[in-house]
């Protein structure tokens, strides 16, 4: 966990700190904030949620249509500012382009206290976040424009991709440990993997350590740094990828025409030697393999044989399944994007799911055994033996 911070303000006393690991409250990241309200503090509050609102309107956070809070608040006056407290961090949050929802208020240890808990992707931003709307929610803050402009470029140099998100979401599903090395306690730098990393950024927060011991595996975007490291070469080197291509017997677009334009041309994606789907026009309409010319599939799954079943986005023309290009490190979330109308986001939790299948055959293999020896006499021994 991150500093506990605290405030008193108006006879409120506030305390808050981040878990940024799976913790005694969650399996997820959390800010857990205990207010405590003196006798003479629980007349003051809540604000009323209409000068709250009306503060982030004029600061230009929320629009006239957009409703605040989103979840309809507690009668109980203790229950109702921390609930508009909880919604409010989320909100920031949200706006700044991280994707959290979570919250939930419970009492303390004694009638006068409340706890929250809720939801953040990484620590800093999570607990700033919660200082702003703390500020806002006590009244000590008014003017709301310049402080969220701060913490919106603050914010969004440290979001998660979605892709890399969502193989957290289905590495946890599968009981694989997973850890964010962009994130804290590594303090937002890659300086300290370039032996890893070789000192390239692929993706910006995309930085994921994947299983324990022998097994691991480390993730930059959805290139396989150890398993693919024999293929980095092909990221920057567009020639080398033709070659590999003419190597394997495909046909390949002639001349420079992958320099024109885009009309006729399908982008399908696969993952662990396995089709998820086909991609058109920038990702607004999807193909299921049945829609797609068996010809085509035919030479994405010989590149997916090709590069060791790795994700793998590969363009080719619609009339002839000619290749164009392929990529080995795909923004999966720009061709899938799981904010967009239709079925993107189930495709890329399916895409997801193949990467975690790809890199673990089992559940056993992702996990370093953990054997506690307790006793008087022996202990030193048992361990050494």
């Amino acid at each position: 966990m991150s500093f506990t911070y605290q405030i008193k303000y108006n006879g409120l006393e506030i305390d808050w700190f981040a878990y940024c690991f799976p913790n005694r409250r969650s399996n997820e990241t959390l800010v857990e904030v205990t207010l405590d309200f003196s006798p003479e503090a629980q007349p003051l509050y809540p604000q009323q949620t209409t000068e709250i609102r009306d503060i982030l309107i004029s600061s230009g956070i929320l629009t006239a249509e957009q409703a605040f809070p989103a979840q309809s608040l507690p009668h109980d006056a203790q229950d109702r500012f921390a609930s508009l407290l909880a919604q409010t961090a989320l909100l920031l949050q949200n706006k700044a382009g991280h994707r959290v929802s979570f919250f939930s208020v419970t009492a303390g240890s004694t009638a006068s206290q409340r706890t929250i808990l809720l939801e953040h992707t990484h620590c800093d931003v999570g607990m700033t976040a919660v200082k702003l709307a703390i500020e806002l929610v006590t009244g000590k803050r008014k003017l709301l424009a310049e402080p969220f402009q701060l913490f919106n470029a603050f914010a969004r140099e440290r979001i998660v991709p979605a892709d890399t998100q969502a193989v957290i979401a289905a590495a946890h599903r599968r009981d694989v440990p997973t850890l964010r090395m962009e994130h804290q306690p590594y303090n937002h730098q890659r300086t300290g993997f370039q032996d890893i990393t070789g000192g390239i950024c692929i993706r910006q927060n995309g930085l994921l350590m994947l299983g324990h011991g022998a097994n691991q595996h480390v993730l930059d975007g959805m290139f396989c740094l150890d398993r693919m490291a024999k293929f980095k070469h092909l990221l920057t080197d567009r020639q080398a990828r033709l070659a590999m291509l003419e190597n394997i017997g495909l046909p390949l677009v002639k001349g420079d025409s992958h320099r024109h334009g885009k009309t006729g041309r399908i982008q399908i994606l696969a993952v662990n030697g396995e089709i998820i789907t086909g991609i058109q026009q920038a990702g607004s309409s999807w193909l299921q393999p049945s829609d797609m010319p068996e010809s085509a599939l035919s030479n994405v799954r010989k590149i997916s044989q090709a590069i060791e079943c790795a994700p793998v986005v590969v363009t080719l023309t619609q009339n002839d399944a000619a290749i164009v290009d392929f990529d080995l490190a795909p923004e999966l979330d720009r061709y899938l994007n799981p904010e967009s109308a239709g079925p993107g986001g189930i495709y890329l939790e399916t895409a997801a799911e193949k990467i975690i299948d790809w890199l673990f055959t089992g559940q056993a293999q992702a996990r370093m055994p953990v054997i506690a020896i307790t006793g008087t006499n022996g202990k030193t021994t048992t361990t050494r033996m």
